[in-house]
């Protein structure tokens, strides 16, 4: 934090474990003063709502409160008020209101919650730590932006712990602090209280931002962080020599990991010379700081300059703060005295935009403790005591064209070992001749060392793509690139943002993932024509791989600015995209590769899912039902019909003139779809419970992706007739199926994909299955499933499941049930066996060969259920479980997984 003295030169102190030392006469914490001496200090709670609402009809009106925070000074009383608004998106608003005449009236807003919501139980372990034992939570206490406090007791002491940084205060040592007071200055600032209560000013507003400047993570000192995040802007506008790479810092005066710091940051905190344990640093070392790390070392001609000190005679600095965010360029912002804080200093900030709203003014800053972008006020005043402040301005000498910018893998994401990625990137400007690769590992989460870095290669083309398996570590990794000239000079660099995890996957025998490939985004669905898989991916596009190769997806096109795709559906020769911003869009696949829309209709619901026969669309549009699209003029396509059914539309399946729609909670609904404009129900199936997410149609049977419940398996008597077969339950959330042959494929969510033998639909059995993250929708083409997994993006899965079929032979007449095919080796294995009548069993576990592993009964058991448990240690496989009695032998699979 930076030093109050006469001549600003003070130093930066954001953490800072001895600093009551500082504490000096002019500590103004907005709390210490009596309750008989402040009682006329309060603000009336009208006032309070009538300033916040005056603030927030100025930005939405569409906001309506949730509720209301009282923040405490250490008097007791009031100190302010958050005030907690969402919209009908359940996105937040919060306002903080100061609670006293003595304070300003809003010192900070934002799009976000109040800090303390997401803190606290990391400031209740921090607590425990600092206490020694199992604290109490008591009051919020505020005294500013970013110091916001939790109160924790125990054993008779009170402790502060900050909701930012979760630095530890003891409240003893605040409570006897005296702040001063000035009569002068609190009559000028009820006047501004006078204003934000009836002045009709507050129909005045004047706003810029700049929306792309990215955001570091405290780390080393918060004037080397805030500087980070301005050369890291200015590196992505082409400076491509200011940010090379990211790394991870063991913060010991934290005890915690800081992760994804940008290079600069370190620069910046040796040139400022940063006491790196307290964050300290010295204002007069900014400027020549930024000269250092731009031109001495990356080689460009920056210009810095600092202009100081901010205060009411030349309204601080906001014309000079105005002038560069409007010029687009982000600052450093030192702010003196800004909030009481408990120490005499400041906080250096990252400004990128301000908020004119009459009768205040207030800078968007980057605060670098938490992304939410908040507003605080340009200045503020609080027990007589005025904030001013510091803007340091950086700005580029000469145009640089020369960049490079690695585009895949980038900010984060996940790869698995020993699969093949593509890894990309592409650079600017004539002067780079040859490119640079390498990646660093480390393990995830402890004792990373990204600084260890292996050569990938050495001489790659300017812009291209390199073929690469990933190392079979078990470690998290960055990939850093750098653009050379040929005489080796660097010209530029790209190191990724976030660590992408190395990752493995459980899977049974017989069952592999083959490919892989994280969109980034959200991966909604996947569907294969050709030799290219098309992907929707929610928030990247429409996304087109050559996948002749299953082992490597090559990205090879991208349809961009499409809305939010939701699901496919290939019909030759056009594939249909369900949009989720209510559209349904038709692409013409003359040039595979790069899918031309050639028609479109909006429709009064979101799609869920589309499925086409012929010259038709079916949407499922959940509670708006099933919508019927006329597509035999793709160019121009239209409604034709709706279903309106009594659930919750997720899936549909059409054979002929009848349609299978999967309603959510109102089970199944069998629908005569003849006339596409009139639509008429012929018979439900409506399971109870169940909520009914998927369906498949194969021969005379109907598979259900039922939700919790699991796989359903239904008999077509006839085409609107059926009858209940069995039902299999997944581990998981079955939420879509695909079928082929005797196999079932059912996309389990959180329990990945689940393949079920349905040799006898009445006796499913799991055949093999792949433990995914977060399974959506897939598609099968022969022996390979295609699977979107959300924000895993999509999975290639080959298996080749010529398994033995568990069966029973002719006159068993034992049961086996058991909880699921999966089982944790380390936590043993439980089982049940149902039987008619008392007899003599054996129980035995064999391996895939069909050898004997062990013997794990021999005797009788008597009629209905008996319970089994099993503990020998066993290595992962596949397993086979025998139940013998004297009729005959029941054999069922089991996979051990580590």
């Amino acid at each position: 934090m930076l030093n109050s003295s006469a001549d600003r030169k003070g130093t930066v102190k954001r953490k800072e474990t001895t600093r009551l030392r500082f504490l000096l006469q002019r500590i103004f914490l907005l709390s210490v003063v009596s309750v008989i001496s402040f009682g006329s200090d309060l603000v009336p709670r009208e006032q309070i709502m009538g300033v916040a609402n005056n603030i927030l009809q100025q930005r939405d009106n569409l906001f309506l409160l949730q509720e209301i925070l009282t923040y405490y000074g250490l008097d007791e009383q009031p100190n302010a008020y958050a005030l907690v608004y969402r919209n009908n998106q359940g996105e937040p608003f919060t306002i903080v209101v100061g609670a006293r005449y003595t304070c300003t009236p809003v010192s900070e807003f934002s799009k976000s919650l109040p800090n303390s919501y997401r803190m606290l139980e990391r400031a209740r372990a921090r607590a425990r730590e600092a206490l020694g034992a199992e604290p109490k939570a008591g009051r919020i206490y505020y005294f500013g932006p970013q110091e916001e406090y939790f109160c924790f007791e125990a054993h008779g002491r009170q402790i502060l712990i900050n909701t930012h940084s979760l630095e530890v205060l003891n409240k003893a040592d605040l409570s006897a602090l005296e702040p001063e007071r000035s009569a002068q200055l609190e009559t000028a600032l009820r006047k501004k209280w006078g204003n934000y209560v009836e002045g009709p000013e507050f129909i005045a507003r004047d706003t810029a931002y700049i929306d792309s400047v990215p955001f570091v993570l405290w780390t080393y000192g918060c004037s080397p962080t805030a500087a980070a995040m301005l050369l890291w802007y200015w590196d992505s506008r082409g400076y491509g020599r200011l940010v090379d790479y990211f790394f991870d810092r063991w913060d010991a005066h934290q005890n915690e990991w800081d992760f994804n710091i940008p290079n600069v940051t370190r620069e910046m905190a040796v040139a400022m010379y940063t006491d790196t344990m307290t964050g300290g640093s010295n204002g007069i070392y900014y400027v020549s700081a930024f000269l250092n790390v731009c031109n001495t070392i990356n080689g460009y001609s920056y210009d810095a300059v600092r202009h100081s000190p901010g205060n009411a005679g030349n309204q601080y600095l906001f014309s000079y703060i105005r002038n560069e965010i409007d010029s687009q360029r982000p600052f450093l912002w030192v702010v003196h005295n800004h909030y009481p804080q408990v120490w005499q200093g400041g906080h250096a900030l990252t400004g990128i935009g301000y908020d004119i709203a009459l009768p205040d003014t207030f800078v968007i800053v980057h605060n670098t403790w938490d992304y939410t972008e908040p507003h605080w006020a340009l200045w503020t005043y609080y027990n007589g005591v005025y904030s001013d402040d510091d803007v340091y301005g950086i700005t580029p000498g000469d145009p640089e064209i020369n960049n490079v910018s690695l585009t895949f893998p980038k900010n984060g994401g996940r790869m698995f070992q020993n699969l093949k990625y593509y890894l990309r990137w592409e650079s600017l400007g004539g002067e780079i001749d040859h490119l640079k690769m390498w990646y660093s590992i480390g393990r995830q989460a402890s004792n990373y060392d990204s600084l260890n870095w292996v050569l990938i290669d050495p001489d790659l083309p300017d812009t291209g793509r390199y073929l690469w398996t990933v190392p079979a570590e078990d470690s998290a990794f960055r990939i850093n690139i750098a653009g050379l000239s040929s005489t080796n000079t660097r010209l530029a660099a790209d190191g990724s943002f976030k660590r992408v995890i190395r990752d493995t996957v459980e899977h049974s025998a017989g069952v592999n993932l083959v490919g892989h490939y994280d969109t980034g985004g959200s991966c909604l669905d996947a569907v294969r024509v050709g030799e290219y898989l098309y992907v929707a991916d929610f928030s990247d596009g429409l996304l087109i791989f050559d996948a002749m190769d299953s082992s490597v997806l090559d990205l090879v096109g991208r349809v961009a600015d499409i809305g939010s795709p939701g699901a496919l559906f290939y019909n030759a020769p056009y594939i249909y995209l369900a949009d989720q911003t209510c559209t349904l869009r038709i692409f013409d696949l003359a040039n595979p590769a790069l899918p031309h829309q050639i028609g479109h209709v909006g429709i009064a619901a979101t799609p869920l899912r589309v499925f086409v026969q012929g010259s038709y669309a079916y949407l499922s549009c959940l509670t708006a039902g099933m919508l019927i699209v006329n597509c035999i003029d793709p160019s121009n396509p239209f409604v034709a019909g709706t279903f309106d059914s009594p659930g919750q539309v997720r899936d549909i399946y059409v054979s002929g003139t009848i349609a299978y729609v999967a309603d959510g909670t109102a089970g199944l609904r069998i629908v005569d779809i003849g006339v596409p404009t009139s639509p008429v129900e012929l018979n439900h199936y409506d399971p109870t419970p169940g909520i009914i997410q998927g369906v498949e149609k194969n021969g005379n049977y109907l598979y259900l992706a039922d939700g919790s419940i699991g796989l359903r398996i239904l008999h077509l008597t006839a085409p609107a007739y059926v009858e209940s077969l069995s039902v299999y339950d997944t581990p998981g959330i079955a939420k879509c199926v695909r079928s082929g042959g005797n196999l079932v494929y059912v996309a389990d969510g959180p329990q990945g994909v689940r393949i079920i033998d349905v040799t006898d639909p009445q006796v499913p059995l799991e055949a093999g299955c792949l433990l995914a993250n977060s399974a959506g929708t897939l598609s099968v083409i022969d022996n390979l499933i295609y699977l979107a997994d959300g924000t895993d993006g999509v999975y290639v899965i080959l298996h080749d499941l010529t398994h033995v079929r568990e069966c029973g032979k002719p006159g068993f007449t034992g049961i086996i049930l058991r909880c699921s095919s999966v089982i944790n080796a380390a936590h043993g294995m439980r089982f049940k066996v149902q039987m008619p009548e008392r007899g003599h069993v054996e129980i035995k576990l064999h391996d895939i060969a069909g050898r004997l592993v062990d013997v794990i009964y021999t005797g009788m058991i008597d009629c209905g259920v008996s319970e089994f448990s099993y503990g020998g240690r066993l290595s992962a496989g596949v397993y086979f479980l025998s139940l013998d009695d004297s009729m005959g032998s029941l054999f069922q699979k089991l996979l051990f997984v580590k």
